[in-house]
């Protein structure tokens, strides 16, 4: 006859962890989120810094271009919009801190994420204002004659 105790019935809890394993997860775990907030901190402290830097000479293209500043001001929002969730997804999706990973490496890594990030940015505005510039120029010369 087969006998149940209910000592028997505790569901598995699996592998049980000894307090200096469960003292290393925990410091695992707590490395891991360092890494992961420094990464945040690094990639929006970069990317604000370029931004910070393009702003005064973006705004007075843009000015001259749109020929107000409401223009200007919402083709400025939108290229910070893009540099900062465009670096984020980068660094989010491919910059993921192994518990094991060197400060270094996660560094260099993320600063590469949040660098390229910020390139595609300024190129893909830059290219936009280039192509508008003949337009510009065009516009410019025809007023000149007209005059």
């Amino acid at each position: 006859m087969l006998e149940c105790h209910p000592r028997e019935l505790v569901a598995d809890q699996g592998p049980r962890l000894d307090r200096s394993g469960a003292l290393h997860w925990l410091e695992q775990r707590h490395r891991r989120r360092q890494l992961f907030i420094a990464s945040l901190a690094l990639t929006l402290g970069t990317v604000g810094a370029a931004l910070l830097y393009l702003r005064t000479i973006t705004r007075r293209v843009l000015v001259m271009q749109c020929g107000h500043d409401t223009g200007a001001e919402f083709w400025l929002r939108s290229a910070d919009v893009l540099a900062l969730a465009g670096s984020l997804i980068l660094v989010l999706a491919f910059g993921g801190a192994a518990s094991n990973a060197d400060w270094v490496q996660q560094i260099r890594l993320v600063l590469g994420l949040a660098l390229a990030g910020i390139f595609v940015t300024v190129v893909l505005v830059a290219s936009n204002v280039w192509r508008a510039i003949p337009d510009m120029a065009a516009t410019a010369s025809a007023a000149k004659e007209g005059l």
